[in-house]
C-alpha cells in the first residue's frame, strides 16, 4: 500500500488531502476532519497514470511482472509511490515526469498522522 503523508481540507466536491506533488481526491467519502494531518494509503492497482491526474511525480523504476508492470516513482519530497498497470499500457521511461490519478472505484484509507489508528470516513 502507498502510505503518502497529509492533510485533508473540505472542498465544495468532498474532500482532498494535500500531499507533495498534489492531491488525493477523496470525492463525496469525506474524511476523519477538515484540515486534520493524516496519512492516507492507496493501493497501487487503486492508482493509473493518467495526463491530468491529480498527483505529479518522476518515475524511479518500471518493472515488469508478467502481465502488469509496476511503476514506482517519487513525489517532490520523496514519497514513494507505486502504480500497478496492466502490461499493455505504455510505459513511462525512468525520470519522466508523470501525473498520478485514483481510479473511478479507489477508496483510500486514511490513519492518524500522530498515532497511526486508522480513521473511518465521516
Amino acid at each position: 500500500m502507498n502510505l503518502i503523508t497529509g492533510r485533508v481540507q473540505a472542498t465544495g466536491g468532498g474532500a482532498v488531502v494535500r500531499v507533495s506533488g498534489g492531491t488525493v481526491p477523496l470525492g463525496t467519502h469525506g474524511g476523519p476532519r477538515p484540515d486534520g494531518d493524516v496519512v492516507v494509503g492507496v493501493r497501487p492497482e487503486d492508482l493509473s497514470l493518467m495526463p491530468d491526474g491529480p498527483l505529479s511525480a518522476s518515475v524511479t523504476i518500471v518493472e515488469l511482472l508478467g502481465a502488469d508492470v509496476q511503476v514506482i516513482s517519487g513525489l517532490p519530497d520523496g514519497t514513494r509511490v507505486v502504480v500497478r498497470q496492466d502490461a499493455h499500457h505504455p510505459k513511462p521511461n525512468i525520470g519522466e515526469s508523470i501525473r498520478i490519478g485514483l481510479g473511478p472505484d479507489a477508496r483510500p484509507t486514511m490513519f492518524d498522522a500522530t498515532s497511526g489508528h486508522r480513521l473511518e470516513a465521516e
